[in-house]
């Protein structure tokens, strides 16, 4: 964790304040209360400057009274102790647990989307993906939907939720309408977070896009190939038939289907 000793004085050199805060360092030592202090500062209208101050203050837990007292110098050093949070998103523990609608209670996935399977993934990149091209909060009302679902009573092995059924994701979507933005974005970037850290882990299951032409600005974004096409990839050979494939569980999916692409390229690479 972050440390940083905050110590105020009067004009006179009379101390006013003085206390050790503590902030995140790192993407695993963010807690629930971190990640909605980092959602609701994305979610500001505010400059970017400021904004980032007033989050890093916030997740040290500085005062508001206190924090306009601090000099833009050290303001600037609470920045940069959780610049951590400026850069790639990979916030792979899973931080909003539950979420209550009226006198229901809707559990989320575990740590790095560990009890998901590859379907439930597909459809949740469905609704990523397009949330990021229209900004339609209504995508992430069914994403919301399609990971927290009710607790089940029977039958449960390394997963507490109720099964995912269209009918149900689809009815709870329209329940998680009203749930606060903040609590939306949370969980975005938190499912965003671990999408990244996927991406990282199964580097051969993604196909890069190829590289702009010379001259070109800029080079074209990374392509991912469409889940469809990924999970039929990985049926038959790898786990039985299309319907046994979907149910299968996302990390050995992808584990076993990026040891395939891996040795694929090693047979080509050695012909």
């Amino acid at each position: 964790m972050n440390r940083a000793d905050i110590h105020i004085e009067s004009s006179k050199g009379a101390t006013l304040y003085r206390e050790t805060h503590t902030a995140p360092a790192s993407w695993a030592e963010m807690t629930r209360k971190h990640l909605i202090i980092w959602a609701a500062s994305l979610s500001s209208k505010l400059t970017v400057e400021l904004a980032s101050r007033i989050m890093a203050a916030m997740l040290y837990g500085i005062p508001e009274k206190l924090f306009i007292c601090i000099p833009d110098n050290a303001a600037d050093d609470l920045v940069k102790s959780v610049k951590f949070l400026f850069g790639k998103n990979l916030l792979s523990n899973w931080l909003i647990h539950s979420i209550w609608r009226g006198v229901f209670k809707y559990h989320g996935p575990k740590n790095g989307l560990a009890n998901v399977t590859i379907y439930e993934f597909g459809l949740c990149e469905h609704c990523y993906d397009k949330f990021q091209l229209t900004k339609n909060h209504e995508y992430i009302d069914t994403l919301m939907a399609i990971l927290y679902r009710p607790r089940r009573f029977w039958g449960i092995d390394d997963d507490i939720r109720v099964k995912l059924t269209t009918y149900g994701y689809v009815r709870r979507a329209k329940r998680f309408k009203n749930v606060s933005m903040g609590i939306k974005v949370a969980v975005l970037l938190n499912y965003e977070g671990c999408r990244n850290a996927l991406h990282l882990k199964y580097k051969e299951v993604f196909t890069p896009g190829k590289k702009a032409k010379k001259g070109a600005e800029k080079q074209q974004k990374p392509e991912i190939t469409p889940w469809s096409k990924i999970i039929e990839a990985g049926a038959n050979d790898i786990f039985g038939t299309l319907a046994d494939t979907k149910t299968s569980n996302l990390h050995e999916f992808l584990s076993r289907l990026n040891t395939r692409n891996k040795l694929q390229k090693e047979l080509e690479a050695n012909k």
